[in-house]
């Protein structure tokens, strides 16, 4: 029952004539445990975590702060990679070389949705967070 759950899950964003649906499969899950490890191995965790806290969704002990570790794990570990990505664009922009973001990142700023774990307190915070600053955005293939 859990991938059902998962299946619902693994979009941006769920519809709120959806929210029933994804109450009614998160409380059919019987093993959370397993539910979880399945999340991961999906890439889901963090749009599960999102989608039910979003839902106020009531969820046995333990369930939500594994949630919210997997969620700010995986948070942290792509805000690591954009750094990464910002130094390495620095270091070719410093030596001349042209390069184009053409996955992952690029993608992201394309689809504003996916910038919502950007660090910053304001919604327009939020949006401007870039892989090298608020104000210069990567470029684009």
């Amino acid at each position: 029952m859990s991938q059902s759950l998962l299946a619902l899950c693994a979009r941006p964003n769920i519809p709120e004539t959806l929210t029933p649906e994804l109450l009614g499969r998160a409380s059919a899950v019987v093993d959370w445990s397993a539910a979880l490890t399945s999340a991961e191995q999906h890439g889901v965790g963090p749009l599960l975590y999102r989608h039910l806290r979003a839902a106020s969704a009531l969820l046995p002990p333990g369930v939500q702060p594994q949630l919210q570790a997997v969620y700010i794990r995986h948070r942290r570990a792509n805000e690591v990679r954009l750094r990464t990505l910002a130094e390495i664009l620095d270091t070719f922009d410093a030596a001349g070389v042209q390069s184009r973001v053409l996955k992952g990142p690029a993608l992201m700023f394309r689809f504003p949705i996916w910038t919502s774990w950007c660090p910053g307190q304001t919604p327009s915070e939020r949006r401007s967070c870039s892989v090298r600053s608020v104000s210069r955005r990567p470029r684009m293939g």
